[in-house]
Parts: C-alpha cells; sequence; structure tokens
C-alpha cells in the first residue's frame, strides 16, 4: 500500500532509513508553460512506497 507524504516532517521519517536500494520515479505538469512543474515524486524505499505532493 502506498503512503501519501504531504509536509515535510511525513517525509522525515522515511528519511532516517538506510535501504540497500531506492526506486524514484517523477510526473510533471506542463500545461500553459515552457517549462515542466514538478507534480509527483514516486519513491520505493525498501519495502514501502511513497507517493510526495511536492505542490
Amino acid at each position: 500500500m502506498a503512503t501519501w507524504i504531504t509536509t515535510p516532517a511525513e517525509l522525515d521519517t522515511y528519511r532516517q532509513q538506510r535501504p540497500s536500494r531506492i526506486g524514484l520515479d517523477t510526473e510533471f505538469i506542463r500545461e500553459r508553460t515552457f517549462w515542466p512543474q514538478l507534480a509527483l515524486v514516486q519513491m520505493a524505499v525498501g519495502d514501502d512506497i511513497l507517493l510526495i505532493d511536492p505542490l
């Protein structure tokens, strides 16, 4: 099950982990702009899946 991360404090609980592997995927919005805007970061940290909302 994925965990939504919407605040820096929620992300801090996972920053202390030292997994052997980390998976990372990003999603961008390119509507009404020439420069993409980061919209979502998806991370696999150990056995946890995180959905990080940067907006």
